[in-house]
């Protein structure tokens, strides 16, 4: 029996089919363990509790997808800091994300916060979950939002198209070039899904109008069609797979381009549009 499992963050578990999703048809058993607005330190621990759940094998296939080292996660198994889950991991993306300002606040960020110690756990985390992955000895592979090294430095700033100052990590900070090896496998390592996408002139993002209800703003986010393109010439490549679209992938591309249509940019009547058409999909919360 296949088994296939994703982790990661918005970027492999969304609002409507991604890469994981489209992936996991291939399989007779698939997890989606991403959730938005995870960290690293999150993923790495919902590892560690998939493999105490489902006692990964050499059979099975694991995709990573690392996030921003902005990100900061810890666990709760009640509602006392509710946020968007109610139980388990209480994050919302980046620390200086304005939605996050009450939580860190400058006082937390002065006393907790030091940019070249979160880039380190982020190091940290990659090579545990690569250790863990060797001694189970299943097929895995490692992809991240960005390029890890820049340090967010190439997200886009605009609509399209990366930074053009951008940093190294290596360069910038050689006290970190120790962490090197953690890429030195290359043919373990996908393109990045968010670079990929925002330098992929194929397809356009999906755009939805802002909450003044009059100018629109580009979701970050891959497209369904920037997904499965991802899929085709990233993930199948990398795994040796037939690179042809499922039956089941090339209803959601068409499904989801017409809930794209008929939801005329507005973010939440296509969210809803999605679900309610896709109904041999599912993104539900997984684990603690």
């Amino acid at each position: 029996m296949k088994r296939f499992y994703a982790l990661g963050c918005s970027f492999t578990n969304y609002a409507w089919p991604t890469w994981a999703d489209m992936l996991g048809t291939y399989y007779d058993v698939y997890e989606n363990w991403a959730y938005p607005g995870l960290g690293n330190r999150a993923i790495t621990e919902r590892l560690a509790e998939l493999h105490a759940r489902e006692n990964l094998t050499k059979d099975d296939t694991v995709i990573i997808q690392w996030t921003s080292h902005l990100r900061h996660d810890w666990h709760a198994n009640d509602t006392r800091h509710d946020t968007h889950v109610g139980v388990g991991w209480k994050t919302s993306g980046s620390i200086f994300n304005y939605i996050n300002s009450t939580l860190y606040d400058d006082k937390w960020i002065k006393t907790f916060w030091d940019e070249n110690s979160y880039v380190m756990h982020t190091f940290n985390n990659i090579i545990l979950a690569q250790n863990l992955l060797n001694a189970v000895g299943c097929n895995w592979r490692m992809t991240s939002m960005g390029y890890i090294n820049k340090m967010n430095s190439d997200y886009p700033d605009s609509d399209h198209g990366e930074k053009t100052n951008t940093v190294d990590v290596w360069k910038d900070v050689p006290a970190l070039s120790l962490y090197k090896k953690i890429f030195d496998d290359k043919s373990k390592w996908l393109k990045p899904v968010g670079s990929y996408a925002w330098n992929n002139k194929n397809y356009d993002h999906y755009k939805f109008k802002a909450d003044n209800g009059f100018s629109f703003v580009y979701d970050k986010h891959p497209s369904v069609n920037q997904h499965a393109d991802y899929l085709k010439n990233e993930v199948l490549l990398s795994l040796n797979t037939n690179q042809e679209l499922s039956t089941k992938v090339k209803n959601w591309i068409d499904t989801c381009k017409q809930c794209y249509k008929d939801s005329h940019k507005d973010f939440d009547v296509f969210v809803e549009s999605v679900d309610k058409n896709i109904v041999d999909w599912k993104n539900d919360y997984r684990g603690f």
